[in-house]
């Protein structure tokens, strides 16, 4: 059985690929979630960022 840390990023894309776009309210609790480990973020910093024309 796989360790915990060898797959958690390819489970986590494979969950985002079938869960869809996330409701506000999942959005607000990820963003609490992520400020209760130390994380001071926003939604927007999660987001991926998108490329830059010229770059």
């Amino acid at each position: 059985m796989p360790r915990w840390e060898e797959i958690r990023d390819d489970l986590f894309e494979a969950i985002m690929q079938v869960q869809g776009p996330l409701s506000k309210e999942q959005q607000e609790e990820i963003v609490r979630i992520m400020r209760d480990r130390g994380h001071d973020m926003v939604w927007n910093a999660i987001r991926p960022m998108q490329k830059h024309a010229g770059r």
